[in-house]
């Protein structure tokens, strides 16, 4: 993916909210459960078929974007994050449900919960508004779980101790952080200022604020 080389104030504003959601992303009692060990297995579950049922959101938001037009430096990362999420992503999902719960998950079947329905609501709509929009849509989630990556590979039970070693493992290499990366390259490449620098501060704290009401919910199903 592009690298920003030399990142103009705008980036560097995203840059500095995205740390300001890392500092946050530890203290959510799903991360947290997940790098000890402690978090119950139905919640677990409950968190497999709502980040599921966010992710199929999330592909059609992509999907939707770049049929609507995109910039080509926009659109080669928004076709390779489609694929990767309308694959192994989702895939991943249910193959994880399935050897803990030992069957797989309807997800046709299951009701999204107030907060993923309005999560995928907000990306659909910023994916209307174009792909820089998009972008500063799907980059808050993406910051926090590469903070969550970060946080497992530092401070996680990564032994066979600790039953979500293998599923916390696949995010501590660093790929999210690249992906991260990627993402501000393509907002540079669109050179948004003035006002539209504005409008799109405006629709990342949207998908700020409910990245972290989506790790509440998810870490508390009863109050999903």
């Amino acid at each position: 993916m592009a690298q920003v080389s030399a990142p103009g104030p705008f980036e560097e504003e995203l840059v500095r909210r995205g740390q300001q959601i890392a500092v946050g992303t530890p203290r959510h009692d799903l991360v947290r459960g997940l790098a000890d060990g402690s978090l119950p297995r139905d919640v677990f579950l409950y968190y497999l078929v709502q980040n599921a049922l966010f992710l199929t959101g999330y592909a059609a938001a992509l999907r939707g974007a770049l049929e609507a037009g995109v910039p080509p430096s926009v659109a080669g990362l928004l076709t390779e994050l489609e694929t990767a999420i309308s694959g192994p992503a989702i895939d991943g999902h249910v193959t994880e449900y399935r050897s803990r719960a030992g069957w797989i998950p309807d997800l046709q079947a299951a009701t999204p919960s107030p907060v993923t329905t309005a999560y995928v609501g907000h990306l659909r709509a910023s994916a209307r508004s174009g792909g820089t929009a998009i972008l500063a849509a799907i980059l808050p989630g993406e910051q926090s779980y590469a903070a969550a990556g970060r946080y497992y590979a530092a401070s996680g039970d990564l032994t066979p101790g600790n039953p979500y070693a293998g599923w916390i493992a696949q995010y501590t290499a660093g790929q999210v952080d690249e992906l991260v990366t990627g993402i501000l390259a393509a907002i540079a490449s669109t050179g948004p200022a003035g006002r539209r620098e504005q409008e799109l501060l405006g629709v990342y704290e949207v998908s700020a604020k409910l990245d972290g009401q989506f790790w509440e919910m998810a870490g508390q199903p009863e109050n999903g």
